[in-house]
């Protein structure tokens, strides 16, 4: 028996008895009796598909809204004017919808008849259609088909003939999306007009969320649909939240994890300014076929994990603070991982004849190095390259410098993304010039044939866009190896093309692996390295700029992962003692970046016992344990890590040593956050100025203990004092006398990082040539200084 308020629940309860029953055969039972009682968190769980640019067979938008109804989707919105075609049928208007004026597949659009089908289609499966006639923006073929812009009387006119037989079409539909996005507003009270004709007709009003002019208002909207980062919730309005769900910029399998990892605009449930999310592609550059849109922009994949974020709820962390890497192990990896082993479940059944291209990454691991420099070079071969190792080591020393190693896990990794910095990675401050290397071991029980999805650089469906370089896997000199040996790059069906956005015909073909066949490559049986060169030169050309790498092992078609490997970075065959190796490069990578030498630091002693202990777990894991004795291991490990960060809330920092008059102990300031100038005095009361490079006669400072336990801060070449007595946001000055007041170093919230204050004075370094780069007292600041000897 179902029960629900309302027919929609009745609906849902019937998408989730057909979900138990996937995979059953029919006739047999497939549950017992069972209660199960649900509720979305979010009322808004859609998707959208940008028809306009590139039309989309009628009865494949059908099957889509089928298909996704079954995991309770509940929203398609229907994207039918843009750039490139009108696809919404105008009796009044026939010349939208003709071959002549349409830029890409001229001649395609949807019938009215077509459209009220879909509408009525839709409903039974508790389905909202959405329908946008974007405007007054993305109207080029509204102009070359009518003779005159949106923004004149004669269009506003005209869209009013075209809302009337919208709202006549599109019966049953709560609202009318009518965009206004990325255009300027010449015509007076435009958006005003055609929002009041749309309520007008009992109709309800969606805009993008930003306009150019700023945040729509409810004065002309009752719904915003959030876009890019410039789009915020509205307060007093309900929001959907599109800003990071542009399928049409993501790779196969990193995006997926942060989609799915990320709450909805920061909301754990659904609030009356926060309504939910709707997966958009975009579909601004041409792609070959219907599946190709389906196919490289992992729609299946990204919508059903919006999809059941939106109906769950939850969510540790907004993508802006979460990112899209997965974690090794814990409660996001385990969510993860439940929702993966789900998805491919149903990749195999009600989604058997789909195009996916996503096989299972949970169990796909890797270790990558820091970022070396190269110079511009991409094809210098730094030292995890020229190793002759039999399992490469965790750090690399190199010009006087240790570059460590850490574990990463997945089949898509992004060392810089796309959105960088706005969405994390695995590198928090990658640059230009610089080579990273990715490895791990694969163990097979056989000797196989394989195929293999190789990925350096995902192409946007979205933007103009050049093509590799014929022979290179991409434009940055990226390579891999498997047993030492160098698999060649596809050859490419355009290499170095333009690939235009919004072009009637050129678009991509093979650029990506869901466009292609899987690479062959062939396993030995037992341990086989896989090894990946990362350069980051520029952009190579490109228009993104993404620094990313896809490796996973399929069967020969490509359909489904390999079976019976394993992906170790340590080669361990046994998956405990791989998670502990992961764990063990997690805590060291936490001693790394807060215990060290250096000032402003942990002392590096507090920690050398549990390094100790790390290296002594780390030189078992070749070894033949239980998995009660590698759980023990574990355990034994976090204790002691747990001791160790409970001890910080006591410990003292290292800070700068005193100066004597027998012993003299100099330093330099440095401002990361401001420039990195340095400090630099310039005689007597004159300012202090931040210079750009250091300059040892008056960039090299001491520190005199004072009776009252603050610091004289002295230069080490002149004898000159730093005062603290400039009145507020003037610059600070060096005197001969010693000053009235002295300095503390007060740490910030960053380790490594100090706040030079007085307690009425404080550091500030300017950061424009108006105020000569001089050192100001801004007494509320929070500039940081770090300092090194």
């Amino acid at each position: 028996m179902i029960e629900a308020l309302t027919p929609t629940g009745v609906i849902r309860a019937a998408q989730t008895l057909q979900q138990l029953a996937e995979g059953y055969e029919e006739g047999k039972e497939a549950f017992e009796a069972l209660t199960l009682t649900d509720w979305p968190a979010f009322k808004v769980r859609g998707y959208m598909h940008d028809v306009g640019r590139s039309f989309i067979a009628y009865d494949e938008i059908k099957k889509q809204i089928d298909l996704f109804a079954r995991f309770k989707v509940n929203v398609f919105h229907w994207h039918l004017t843009d750039y490139t075609g009108w696809r919404f049928e105008v009796k009044a208007f026939p010349q939208l919808t003709a071959a002549e004026n349409n830029i890409r597949q001229p001649g395609s659009y949807y019938t009215q008849e077509q459209c009220r089908e879909l509408v009525a289609y839709a409903a039974e499966r508790g389905v909202t259609v959405i329908p946008e006639i974007d405007m007054p923006g993305h109207s080029h073929v509204f102009q070359k088909a009518m003779g005159y812009d949106m923004q004149t009387d004669q269009g506003v006119a005209a869209l009013k003939q075209i809302l009337d037989e919208a709202a006549d079409v599109f019966q049953g539909v709560p609202y009318i999306h009518i965009g206004g996005d990325e255009v300027r507003i010449t015509y007076p009270q435009f958006m005003e007009t055609m929002s009041k004709y749309v309520r007008d007709k009992g109709l309800k009003v969606v805009l993008w969320n930003r306009l150019v002019a700023g945040p729509p208002t409810a004065s002309i909207c009752d719904l915003t649909q959030m876009w890019a980062t410039s789009g915020q919730v509205v307060k007093g309005l309900p929001n959907i939240d599109c800003r990071y769900n542009y399928t049409n910029h993501f790779d196969v399998y990193a995006d997926l994890v942060g989609i799915y990892k990320s709450n909805i605009y920061y909301e754990r449930q659904g609030t009356p300014e926060v309504a939910g999310t709707i997966s958009a592609a975009w579909n601004d550059t041409k792609t070959r076929t219907d599946a190709d849109i389906v196919c490289q922009n992992n729609i299946y994949a990204n919508i059903l994990a919006s999809a059941e974020r939106a109906w769950c709820g939850g969510g540790e962390q907004y993508i802006e603070k979460g990112g899209t890497t997965l974690p090794n192990s814990g409660k996001e990896y385990e969510e993860f991982a439940d929702f993966e082993r789900r998805f491919l479940f149903h990749k195999a059944h009600s989604l058997k004849n789909e195009p996916i291209a996503y096989v299972k990454q949970t169990n796909v691991r890797w270790r990558i190095t820091d970022p070396f420099p190269n110079d511009g070079n991409n094809a210098l071969a730094l030292p995890p390259e020229t190793s002759d190792a039999e399992v490469l080591p965790t750090s690399f020393e190199y010009k006087g410098k240790t570059y460590a190693t850490r574990i990463a896990t997945g089949a898509g990794i992004y060392l810089r993304h796309i959105w960088h910095p706005t969405v994390p990675s695995f590198f928090t401050s990658p640059t230009n010039n610089q080579t990273a290397y990715a490895w791990t071991y694969v163990y097979s029980p056989v000797e196989q044939d394989a195929g293999a999805q190789i990925e350096f650089y995902t192409y946007s469906r979205s933007g103009n866009e050049k093509g590799p370089k014929a022979g290179a896997w991409d434009r940055r000199g990226s390579k891999v190896w498997l047993n030492g040996i160098e698999i060649a790059a596809p050859k490419w069906e355009q290499p170095e093309a333009n690939i235009q956005q919004n072009h009637a015909t050129q678009g991509l073909t093979n650029e990506n692996l869901t466009a292609r066949d899987v690479v062959k490559v062939h396993l030995r049986k037992g341990w086989n390295k896989v090894f990946l060169r990362l350069p980051h030169v520029n952009s190579g050309g490109t228009a993104r700029d993404k620094w990313q790498f896809t490796f996973v092992l399929t069967d020969l078609s490509g359909k489904q992962a390999l079976n019976g490997i394993v992906y170790s970075p340590n080669k361990c065959i046994d998956e405990a003692a791989d998670q502990l190796a992961s764990r063990i490069d997690e805590i060291s990578h936490y001693l790394e970046a807060r215990y060290s030498e250096e000032l402003g630091f942990y002392p590096a002693a507090l920690a050398l016992p549990l390094r100790k202990q790390l290296e002594q777990v780390r030189g078992t894991l070749q070894d033949s344990l239980s998995a009660a004795e590698r759980e023990a291991q574990r355990n034994q490990l976090d204790e002691a890590f747990r001791t160790l960060q409970e001890g910080e809330a006591t410990a003292s920092l290292n800070m700068p040593k005193v100066s004597q008059q027998t012993e003299r102990h100099g330093y330099s300031f440095c401002t990361p956050l401001r420039g990195n100038r340095y400090p630099t005095a310039k005689g007597a009361n004159q300012p202090l100025v931040g210079e750009t490079t250091f300059q040892p006669q008056g960039g090299t400072w001491l520190f005199r203990l004072r009776e009252d336990g603050a610091f004289d801060i002295e230069n080490a070449s002149s004898g000159l004092f730093i005062s603290p007595d400039s009145p507020n946001n003037q610059a600070l000055r060096t005197v001969t006398e010693v000053p009235r007041q002295g300095w503390t170093l007060k740490p910030a919230n960053e380790l490594g990082y100090f706040i030079i204050t007085s307690g009425t004075a404080q550091f500030n370094q300017t950061n424009n040539g108006g105020q000569g780069f001089q050192i100001y007292n801004w007494g509320w600041g929070n500039e940081y200084f770090r300092h090194g000897m």
